[in-house]
């Protein structure tokens, strides 16, 4: 009797995989593999990155280096539209650009990028944000493997989040308990260094210490909108609140180039709305042109995996009947910006691949099969595990 016969008892005794989402295909890293190569080199991190062990240690000191990068940050200066990588990375070293959080979230997320770390560029907006200014701040979301999500780091604080129990946050996860208004779940992982900071800033501008007819009026607004928009930071802790509050309108870019302008269309951010709630469309008086959508897994979705699926194969032809299958051929589809090749182990054999076919002869016991998609910085994804038993 041939092995093959014995298909019929062909059973999936593990199938742990990551399925690709739909949503994915409206985000794009651009390849740009010589660009990145370059931005590799010019900020001198690799040899102290591959010393790190994890992709959690190593985000981290990208975040680090980008927050000490520019010679001078500026909050409250015009800054530049100008976001190509290379122009920043000069600029900020040299001076001649002013960092605001604008310029530190992109610069972030080319630097994360150049190391194959998948990042996008996030708006955060103030529930107030129609009028007035200072309602809104930039950040970075990175997927980071070691937890398997999307995490939000913030370059211009050198931050990110984590609630009471200590689980690492996402921009998703921040929004959601700054509108339950849970403050005291949220916990910076900076947050004790930010208030000794802010002892030495101050309060800043607030309403108790300024006129109503002498406050600055940019042009284009109204003195009662910016009357409305002082922040309150009379202390730290409203302050802590003012930052925290930031959180409650979340907007993803979905382009990403180290050298491209970002499109200034409607399809190239996405506003994650509340269907209880109208969106805002006007943010510090200009309108804006965005997608939005009240379903979070339009931007909340896993990436660097593979989805396997499988074919049952008779002499190299497809066949829909069990009994008549010799093999079955694995069908692939990987979720990983920038991907090179997999990874691929069938029992005691291991190879590499970039195509995304495997054919698996059928035989009789187990056979254990793992694939992991790997990046063109050699970065590895999330391993898909089936066990075949005949």
């Amino acid at each position: 009797m041939a092995q093959y016969n014995r298909g019929h008892l062909w059973k999936l005794r593990k199938y742990e995989h990551t399925e690709r989402s739909a949503w994915l295909d409206d985000f794009h890293w651009a390849p740009e593999k010589g660009e990145r190569q370059r931005l590799r080199e010019e900020t001198k991190l690799k040899s102290e990155l591959d010393a790190l062990g994890t992709e959690w240690q190593k985000i981290l000191r990208i975040v680090e280096w980008v927050h000490h990068l520019p010679s001078e940050a500026d909050g409250g200066s015009e800054g530049t539209n100008n976001h190509n990588a290379f122009y920043l990375l000069l600029g900020g070293l040299s001076g001649e650009v002013p960092f605001r959080c604008v310029e530190f979230g992109f610069m972030l997320n080319h630097t994360l990028s150049a190391f194959g770390f998948p990042s996008r560029v996030v708006t955060i907006m103030q529930k107030e944000c129609e009028q007035g200014i200072g309602r809104a701040h930039v950040l970075t979301d990175v997927w980071c493997n070691d937890f398997n999500k999307w995490i939000a780091v913030d370059a211009a604080l050198n931050q990110y989040y984590c609630d009471q129990a200590g689980n690492i946050l996402s921009a998703i996860e921040l929004r959601k308990l700054v509108r339950e208004a849970r403050w005291s779940d949220i916990i910076g992982s900076r947050e004790s260094a930010i208030r000794n900071e802010y002892a030495v800033w101050g309060p800043g501008q607030t309403k108790e210490d300024c006129r109503f007819d002498e406050i600055f009026v940019p042009e284009g607004f109204t003195r009662e909108e910016m009357w409305d928009s002082l922040r309150d930071t009379r202390d730290f802790e409203c302050y802590w609140k003012y930052l925290l509050s930031l959180y409650y309108h979340v907007a993803w870019s979905t382009k990403h180039s180290l050298i491209e302008p970002l499109p200034q269309n409607s399809l190239s951010t996405i506003f994650l709305c509340d269907s209880k709630e109208m969106p805002p469309i006007v943010f510090q008086s200009i309108r804006r042109q965005l997608t939005f959508t009240c379903e979070s897994a339009r931007v909340n979705f896993p990436i660097n995996g593979v989805e396997v699926r499988w074919q049952l194969v008779h002499e190299g032809q497809a066949v829909d009947s069990i009994e008549k299958a010799q093999e079955i051929m694995l069908v692939l589809r990987q979720s990983m910006p920038w991907f090179s090749h997999y990874q691929v182990r069938i029992g005691e054999r291991e190879f590499l691949q970039e195509e995304n076919f495997i054919p698996v002869r059928l035989k009789i016991g187990e056979t254990r099969i793992e694939i992991t998609p790997i990046n063109d910085c050699n970065r590895i994804g999330r391993t898909a595990y089936l066990t075949v038993v005949v």
